[in-house]
């Protein structure tokens, strides 16, 4: 059986990217505790980094299965 690189790199991206999504997504004040010492954050910048972490996280299931998809060959 027969693996072109790309679909490996579909793979890898879709992984990457619904990993990082769903971090995001599901612990944003853990995200955000990284890039400051700031312990409080408003629930609407919570809720948006759940959003975002949301929409990455989907993008990274759409390029994951886009990589078996039949017709790219």
């Amino acid at each position: 059986m027969k693996v072109s690189k790309q679909k490996i790199y579909l793979l890898i991206a879709g992984i990457i990217l619904s990993l990082v999504g769903f971090y995001i997504g599901f612990l944003p004040a853990e995200y955000l505790g990284q890039f400051s010492n700031d312990t409080q954050y408003s629930p609407g910048i919570l809720s948006e980094m759940r959003g975002m972490g949301g929409t990455i996280f989907v993008f990274g299931m759409f390029i994951f299965s886009s990589a078996f998809y039949k017709d790219m060959e």
